[in-house]
C-alpha cells in the first residue's frame, strides 16, 4: 500500500527541511560547470487517477519531499492588464534583487517593490533536473465515471485558418469530494496531495511554471479534483461538407473504425473520412502520435498539435472527436462517460493554476492558455451512447 502523508505532516517536515537550502539555492544553481539536462520532463503537480491501470512515467515519488535544488524565479502576482506574471529571476550577484542581466553587477529592483501589498514567492521551475516533486496518484479499484470533460478554451474562443497550428487539448476530471457509487463508479481513497503552481513567464511554447515556495515551505494542499488517464482513447479529425449549424449534422452517426458517417441513403456527402486517426495505445515518440502528457502546469492532459497547413481538405468546419474505445485486450477499458455524471466544463470556467490570489490580480487561462472573451460558436458535446465527446471547429481561408 502506498504511504499517504497528510498536508499538515508535509508542511511540518518542509518547514524544517527546506529552510536550510532556499537561501543557498540561487548561488549553487549557477555554479561553474553545471550542465542543465534539457530532456528533464515536467513534474506532476495535480492528482491523477490511472483509470485503466496503465500509468505514465513520473518524476520523483508521492511519498518523498520535493527536491528543490534547481533554478527558480521570484513571483508576486499577475498583471491585471494583460494577465502577464509579475516575476523575475534572481540576480546571481545579489539574489535579493531581480537579475539585471549584467555580470558582476546587481542593480535590478527588489522583487515586488512596486506592489508592496503582494506576497513574494519563489517558483521552482519545471523541466529542471534538480527540481523534483510528485502529486498524489493511484490506480482505480473500480470503474471510473468521468465527472468533467474540459476541451481547451482556444477551440471555443476563436476560428482558425488554413495556416494555423491548432493545439487540441482535452482533460478528463474526477471530483474527489463526491460519491458516484450510486451509478457504479469508484471514488479514490487516500490524501490527494496537490502542489501550487505559479506562471513565471512566456505563453504557449515558451510558457514556464514553477512550484510555489513561501519562506522555505512548498505550498501544498488537498486537491478538489484529479485528472483521469485512460489508455483506451482515440482522437479523430474529419472535414464536414456542411456547416456545423446545418440541421443535417443530426444525420451523422458514429461508425466505429470509420469515424462519423451518414446513412447510405443520403444524397450528399456530409462528411469526409478521417484525415487524422490516432489511438493512445498505439502512440510512440514524435509529434504525429496521439498521447497524454504532463503539461507545464503539472496536469495530465491529452494533446495534439494539428498543423492545418499540412493536413486539411480546404476551408470549412472540422469535427474533432475524442472517443473512449477498447484498446489492446491486455488493457481493460475502465473509463466511462455517464449521462447522470459526466458534463462539459463551461467555457472559461477552468480552474486557474496561476497561483495564489494576491493584490497584483488573478486569472489566467485554463487548458486553452490565456484565451479570453466569449466563444465564437464551437461547442463541445458528449455522445453517451457511443462514449465520445466532439467539437466542430471552423477553419477559414484567411485570418478572419
Amino acid at each position: 500500500m502506498m504511504k499517504k502523508l497528510s498536508s499538515w505532516g508535509l508542511r511540518t517536515a518542509w518547514t524544517i527541511s527546506t529552510a536550510l537550502f532556499v537561501a543557498t539555492t540561487a548561488t549553487s544553481q549557477k555554479s561553474a560547470g553545471r550542465i542543465e539536462e534539457e530532456t528533464a520532463g515536467n513534474n506532476l503537480s495535480v492528482p491523477v487517477v490511472w483509470s485503466d491501470r496503465v500509468a505514465l512515467t513520473l518524476r520523483g515519488s508521492p511519498d518523498e519531499l520535493p527536491v528543490l535544488l534547481g533554478d527558480w524565479w521570484y513571483w508576486w502576482g499577475i498583471n491585471p492588464g494583460d494577465d502577464t506574471p509579475l516575476s523575475c529571476p534572481p540576480d546571481p550577484d545579489d539574489i535579493t534583487r531581480c537579475d539585471d542581466g549584467v555580470p558582476g553587477r546587481a542593480t535590478g529592483p527588489r522583487p515586488g517593490a512596486n506592489h508592496p501589498g503582494n506576497e513574494v514567492f519563489q517558483a521552482f521551475l519545471q523541466k529542471d533536473e534538480f527540481n523534483v516533486w510528485q502529486a498524489w496518484n493511484d490506480y482505480a479499484q473500480g470503474p471510473v465515471l468521468v465527472d468533467w470533460v474540459d476541451w481547451g478554451d482556444n477551440l471555443e474562443a476563436r476560428n482558425w485558418n488554413l495556416r494555423s497550428q491548432v493545439r487540441t487539448e482535452v482533460v478528463l476530471l474526477e471530483d474527489l469530494r463526491t460519491n458516484d457509487s450510486v451509478h457504479g463508479g469508484w471514488e479514490p481513497a487516500g490524501t490527494p496531495i496537490q502542489y501550487t503552481m505559479l506562471h513565471t513567464s512566456g505563453w504557449g511554447a515558451t510558457e514556464m511554471h514553477g512550484l510555489a515556495v513561501m519562506a522555505g515551505v512548498p505550498q501544498v494542499g488537498l486537491g478538489e479534483e484529479a485528472t483521469v488517464y485512460s489508455h483506451s482513447v482515440r482522437f479523430v479529425i474529419q472535414k464536414m461538407n456542411i456547416r456545423r449549424d446545418d440541421p443535417r449534422t443530426e444525420h451523422l452517426y458514429w461508425g466505429g473504425d470509420a469515424g462519423w458517417v451518414e446513412p447510405a441513403a443520403t444524397a450528399a456527402r456530409l462528411i469526409e473520412p478521417p484525415i487524422y486517426d490516432g489511438r493512445v495505445w498505439q502512440s510512440g515518440d514524435g509529434p504525429g502520435f496521439y498521447k497524454a502528457e504532463i503539461n507545464i502546469k503539472g496536469r495530465v492532459i491529452y494533446g495534439y498539435t494539428w498543423n492545418v497547413r499540412d493536413m486539411n481538405q480546404g476551408a470549412g468546419d472540422y469535427r474533432l472527436t475524442f472517443a473512449l474505445e477498447q484498446g489492446p485486450l491486455a488493457v481493460r477499458k475502465n473509463t466511462f462517460f455517464h449521462e447522470d455524471v459526466t458534463a462539459i466544463v463551461p467555457f472559461g470556467d477552468e480552474e486557474s493554476t496561476d497561483g495564489p490570489k494576491v493584490g497584483g490580480g488573478g486569472g489566467g487561462g485554463g487548458s486553452g492558455g490565456g484565451q479570453g472573451g466569449a466563444p465564437v460558436g464551437a461547442r463541445p458535446k458528449i455522445d453517451y451512447k457511443h462514449q465520445l465527446t466532439y467539437i466542430d471547429v471552423r477553419i477559414t481561408a484567411s485570418g478572419r
